[in-house]
């Protein structure tokens, strides 16, 4: 079992990792220089749409993945072949959003009368418990889709009310920590393991991409105490709720751009296609160019999302302990639309009450990656980035 920051050992020579972003419907894969000291180096970088953006069935989906990720691969050794770049590649990594994982963040609290001692027997213990509960959970609700624990971290703990990162060894009556755990279907695991043993010769590991944004987020200026983090995908929206500095609730509903888009489009009765460039003359934000009917037409479909966030988030929570910042994801001009909207338009709200509304994208990230402004609108790809490069600096 890997506990606090026992992820893995990354190879100090010269040499480049592959970074894999698997999303709903798309793979982004990075070439990456990782170093113990200096700054990452973002060396190329692609996004492939899957093969089956449609999920027909739990296999054909998988396959889906496995084949675009492999195909995105060799597209990018060639890439490199032309550049002139020789390093040898090292390392994969494969980092997954929604559907492909299934996150969960928990308080674990144990108080007792006598002290006792935090080692890694006691952790083992209660980590393996709380993971057996949730996997008996998420077996009830996911048909026929055998799950495993492919990730666990303590992300904080506090002994005995205060603060504590060296916690091993210590005596305590009162223990708290923060687990982030990630379950990913057993079968996508074997077929990334394959492709990591084929590309790199090495097991190379499996991460959420919420846990990296959280990572990133918590240590960044971007961190606020209370905030629902949302992000839309093309299928999927990932919504990720902080209190007091630790993630209080993560959770997805079906409903993204793909689904905006379609109603937005029946309801301005045009194609989807033209719909879209439409969409694409907002900028940084501002919708001034967008045509009325447009925006309404978006904001028609807006309603159904905002619906169903307030229905799905709200219960995580209370009207007393609701946040009250969004901080919304931003990819490209499409989230511009949708954002400019909600600050002005259409609010945003829980338990009634409207949200401030805030954006982050990856011109935050590409002050500390090198070569990151080459490669605009990859901010997965670049908090990933920023996840491995703070576990390197760390050995």
């Amino acid at each position: 079992m890997n506990l606090p920051m026992s992820f893995f050992s990354l190879k100090r020579e010269p040499s480049l990792s592959l970074v894999c972003d698997l999303r709903d419907a798309t793979v982004s894969i990075a070439a990456v220089a990782l170093t113990p000291k200096g700054k990452p180096e973002l060396v190329l970088c692609q996004t492939t749409p899957l093969s089956l953006p449609e999920p027909v069935d739990s296999v054909a989906y998988i396959e889906s993945v496995i084949q675009t990720l492999d195909s995105s691969i060799v597209n990018l050794r060639k890439s490199l072949i032309k550049t002139g770049d020789s390093r040898k590649v090292e390392h994969a990594y494969f980092f997954l959003g929604s559907p492909w994982v299934v996150s969960q963040s928990k308080l674990l609290k144990v108080v007792r009368d006598k002290s006792f001692e935090v080692n890694n027997t006691f952790l083992s213990r209660i980590i393996s418990r709380e993971e057996s509960f949730v996997l008996h959970h998420l077996s009830q609700v996911a048909n026929d889709t055998e799950l495993v624990v492919c990730e666990e971290k303590i992300i904080s703990t506090k002994l005995n009310g205060y603060p504590v990162e060296n916690i091993f060894g210590k005596r305590v009556r009162d223990f708290e920590a923060e687990l982030f755990v990630s379950f990913v279907p057993k079968m996508l695991i074997g077929r990334l393991q394959q492709l990591a043993q084929k590309e790199t010769h090495h097991d190379d590991l499996i991460h959420a991409s919420l846990l990296a944004l959280y990572t990133f987020l918590h240590e960044s200026s971007f961190r606020k105490n209370d905030a629902v983090c949302i992000d839309i995908g093309d299928a999927i929206t990932e919504v990720c709720i902080a209190r007091n500095g630790a993630i209080s609730g993560i959770v997805s509903f079906p409903f993204g751009r793909r689904q905006i888009i379609s109603e937005a489009a029946k309801a301005a009765g045009i194609s989807e296609q033209i719909f879209t460039s439409h969409i694409g003359t907002a900028r940084d934000g501002h919708t001034e160019a967008v045509d009325s009917q447009t925006l309404a037409a978006v904001e028609s479909a807006l309603s159904s999302w905002l619906t169903i966030f307030g229905e799905s988030v709200s219960q995580m929570m209370s009207p007393v302990t609701a946040p009250r910042d969004a901080l919304f994801i931003r990819h490209d001009s499409f989230d511009d639309t949708l954002v400019d909207i909600l600050m002005h338009r259409q609010p945003i709200e829980l338990f009634n009450i409207p949200l401030r509304v805030s954006t982050i994208n990856d011109h935050s990230i590409d002050g500390e990656i090198v070569n990151a402004k080459a490669f605009p609108d990859q901010f997965g790809i670049k908090t990933n980035i920023l996840f491995l490069a703070r576990l390197t600096a760390s050995k």
